[in-house]
């Protein structure tokens, strides 16, 4: 039916286009898992445990946050409880696989973070191009 109306240049390439959209949305091996690791468990002497979202990378549809759940402490250093990072947005045949996450205190809440993982841009769920980035700044958990 797109054959006869639009022609089969712009027909083919519509189905490779809408092929590679769907592909990316098939849940894989990776996605599956969480990427959040628990750092400190909940402690009742202190308050509820509140949570933050830093983008570290703000592509043009998409973005990466780093997602740090803590818990207060009122006459101490706030405690990161669990961290993770998440990719989010118009994310059409790229994945996210993040391969380390570190979360470490410098002084009175302020906390220096490092990410590394891989970006895999993919077209009919085949890797095509594979892009490994590392992170660094600083948190303050407030």
């Amino acid at each position: 039916m797109i054959n006869k109306r639009i022609g089969i240049i712009p027909a083919i390439i519509f189905f490779f286009g809408a092929s590679s959209l769907l592909s990316s949305y098939l849940p894989s091996e990776t996605s599956k898992k969480s990427n959040d690791i628990t750092l400190n468990h909940f402690s009742d002497k202190a308050g509820i445990p509140d949570f933050k979202n830093i983008i570290i990378d703000d592509k043009e549809f998409a973005r990466l946050s780093i997602d740090v759940q803590y818990q207060e402490f009122p006459y101490a250093q706030n405690v990161p409880l669990s961290i993770g990072t998440s990719f989010t947005g118009l994310a059409a045949g790229v994945k996210w696989n993040q391969r380390i996450i570190d979360i470490t205190p410098i002084k009175n809440n302020l906390f220096q973070y490092y990410v590394s993982g891989e970006y895999k841009w993919s077209f009919l769920g085949i890797n095509i191009y594979t892009q490994s980035k590392r992170f660094e700044g600083k948190i303050v958990l407030d």
